[in-house]
């Protein structure tokens, strides 16, 4: 059985810690970059969480003719239906999005494969209802190890995040997503690994 692991709740787009706070900065200003690179009229995030990026991207393009999220944990959705009512998401599963072949545009999975038993099945999904273009992003390691240790966090598992269990660094997962897309860029925004790649 190939398993989504989720991993431990930290809110950390509402964080109040200022370098947790500027490590997002980072990360939503490398997303808003990447997001000038594409043109799109429907998006989809795989992996959605509370819905903060979906959130943005709407925000972003806000002509779109539709923007849905798809989230594993129902918890989650809930959270994420309260937070931001005026989005569509809904729960499901990476491993089988509900949506035909090329159903979007742009098919983001953000701080999701990451958790994936088998990101093989879950990014040949993502490809699967993408037109175009996908947007992906993973903790860059070592790196997010040795912060985690840094900051007295999960020492009995070397700075190992719960629910991690694929480990890329940005070259091992850029060949990973090569594999599978075209790249148009890779960013760093730390500690993540951020790639924008387009469909063969």
């Amino acid at each position: 059985m190939n398993q989504n692991v989720p991993g431990n709740y930290y809110d950390k787009y509402h964080t109040k810690n200022p370098i947790a706070r500027k490590l997002m900065e980072g990360f939503f200003g490398a997303l808003d970059k990447n997001l000038n690179n594409v043109k799109v009229s429907t998006v989809l995030e795989a992996g959605c969480g509370e819905g903060e990026v979906t959130n943005f991207i709407y925000k972003k393009f806000p002509k779109l003719e539709t923007i849905k999220g798809i989230e594993l944990e129902i918890e989650t959705v809930k959270e994420a239906n309260i937070r931001h009512p005026h989005l569509d998401i809904t729960q499901g599963s990476i491993y089988e999005l509900p949506f035909k072949d090329r159903s979007f545009d742009l098919v983001v999975a953000s701080e999701v494969l990451e958790h994936l038993e088998d990101p093989e099945k879950g990014i040949q999904e993502v490809l699967r209802v993408s037109s175009q273009y996908i947007l992906v992003s993973v903790p860059r390691e070592p790196i997010w190890r040795v912060c985690n240790v840094l900051r007295g966090k999960y020492i009995s598992n070397l700075g190992n995040t719960p629910g991690h269990i694929q480990h890329w660094s940005k070259e091992s997962f850029a060949s990973f997503i090569r594999s599978n897309a075209e790249i148009i860029n890779i960013s760093s925004p730390f500690p993540w690994t951020m790639i924008l790649a387009r469909i063969k």
